[in-house]
Parts: structure tokens; sequence; C-alpha cells
């Protein structure tokens, strides 16, 4: 006898069951994206956690070992006296950390700028190395312009020397006294700073938040206090050592364990 076959039904699936796949597809794909990044920003800042670390150490056995602090940083100012270009990107747009200066050293009044110079020299830095300027080398690799400002013969020639400082808001965001009585001088350490081969092998960067070191100056800045109170300090002292986006070690810490 023959039998009968009966083709099984086949239905698709509804606009409704359809949507509720694609929601849950975009869900997941929203969950991956987030984790990715968080990594991504987690993993930054360990990196530049260890490198403040290891920067530290070695500018504290300088200090020790040689009685003075390391020189030839990069100055973050250009022949123009303006603040390096490669810097400016990572400044607040409204209340931006930082500024260029000229200082004179032709002030010599009672705490003039001649004596926040001197306060440099005093504690070892004599030398800066002036940046490039726009559209010149590159923001972080070749952003020196070669040419050595030496601060000592500023001092003496009553000449200018064209410096970076911390704003009011730079003060503020890491920490420090601030005030039109309190003076902080910001260098760089690029490849020509005398630390280097003499506490580290190389001139260590820090990736920028967004951009790359080819337009942003992704080197660790060093803080040095020149004036405290209205009175110009006898010796500079280095007070902080942050990254090109004026973020402390602790905040790198913060944003590190905001993404565990």
């Amino acid at each position: 006898m023959a039998v009968g076959l009966k083709r099984s039904a086949q239905r698709g699936l509804s606009l409704i069951e359809m949507l509720v796949v694609l929601g849950v597809i975009v869900a997941v794909a929203g969950m991956v994206i987030v984790s990715t990044g968080d990594s991504g920003e987690r993993a930054r800042s360990g990196t530049i956690i260890g490198s403040l670390n290891g920067l530290k150490s070695a500018l504290n056995n300088y200090a020790a070992s040689n009685n003075k602090e390391p020189e030839s940083f990069d100055s973050l100012t250009d022949s123009a006296g303006a603040l390096f270009w490669g810097l400016t990107p990572l400044l607040t747009t409204a209340t931006p950390e930082a500024q260029a200066r000229d200082f004179d050293g032709a002030d010599t009044a009672v705490n003039g700028e001649a004596s926040l110079l001197q306060a440099l020299v005093d504690a070892g830095v004599t030398k800066v190395v002036q940046m490039n300027t726009s559209g010149t080398g590159d923001a972080t690799w070749n952003s020196s312009n070669g040419t050595t400002l030496d601060i000592a013969t500023a001092i003496s020639g009553g000449t200018v020397v064209d410096l970076a400082e911390l704003t009011d808001s730079g003060e503020t965001k890491l920490g420090l006294t601030s005030g039109p009585n309190e003076v902080y001088v910001i260098v760089g350490v690029g490849k020509t700073a005398t630390l280097v081969k003499n506490g580290i092998d190389e001139a260590p960067t820090c990736q920028p938040p967004s951009g790359t070191p080819e337009t942003m100056y992704s080197r660790f800045l060093v803080v040095y206090q020149v004036m405290s109170g209205g009175v110009a300090l006898k010796r500079a002292k280095r007070v902080d050592v942050v990254s090109s986006d004026f973020k402390t070690q602790e905040q790198h810490e913060q944003d590190w364990h905001s993404t565990n």
C-alpha cells in the first residue's frame, strides 16, 4: 500500500521575533565595544603608571648621585617664544594648563624673574633645548630645533629665556598650591636630557589620549617650583612628574581602577 508523504510546514520569523533577535545582537556588540575600549584605556593607564614610577625613581637617583637635577630638558617653547605646538592639543581649551612666559634675566629686583631663573640654575637645570616651530619635524621624535638655551648665561647677560609655566588651572588640576604668588616651570624629558644614559636608557613616551606621538607631544613633564608665597626659592624644587596631558600618577591610578 502506498504511503503518502506529508511535507513539514516551514514558518519564517515574524517581524517581532526578528526585532528581538536584532536587539540582542546590538546589545552584545555594544558590550564588546565598551569592554574593548575600557581595556585599551586601562592598558594605557597601566603603562603610564609604570613609566612614571620608573622616571621618578631615576630622577631621585640622579639627584642623589649628582647633588643636582638633570639638565637639557625640552623647553616646551619655540624660537618665537610661543608654547610648543605639539603640547597645545593636549591643553583644555577654555582653561589651558600651561602657557609660555618670558623670564627676563635683567629683572634683578628682589624676587624678580632673574631670581626665578637662578633657582633653576642652582638646582642644576642650567640648560634647556628649544622646540621646533609648527610644520617642522614632529611633536615627539624630532621635536627640538637643536638650539640650547643657557639659563645661566641669560642671567649674567640680562637676556630673556622663554619657558613654559603652569597656569592657575594647571596648578589646580595637579593638586598644587595655586595663585599669583606661586610659579611652577614645566620641562619635558626629551632625548637630549642628561638623565638619558645616566639613569634611563632612553626618553620614555606616554601615549596621548587621542591622536599620535607625531601630532601630540608624548614625553613626560617635570614640574619645578621656583616661587612659593611670592618669594623666589633659593633652589628650584621638583614637585611632580606628570604625563603630557597634565595628569598625575594618582589620577592615572584612579583611571586604571575605574576601568577594572
